[in-house]
């Protein structure tokens, strides 16, 4: 049994202040299982980072 069982990876992209962006963001767990459960928390963090 592998202490790390998923890594996920995200990427975004879109216009901040008229210029292009792209990013790609990774992130580990223990769950396994589809992203979609992670999705709500990965958009919340987000949402507080681009305030």
């Amino acid at each position: 049994m592998s202490f790390w069982s998923e890594i996920l990876r995200v990427e975004r992209w879109g216009q901040r202040g008229g210029q292009a962006f792209s990013e790609s963001m990774g992130y580990i767990t223990n769950r396994e299982g589809s992203a979609e459960p992670f999705w709500a928390h990965i958009q919340e963090h987000w949402g507080i980072e681009n305030r």
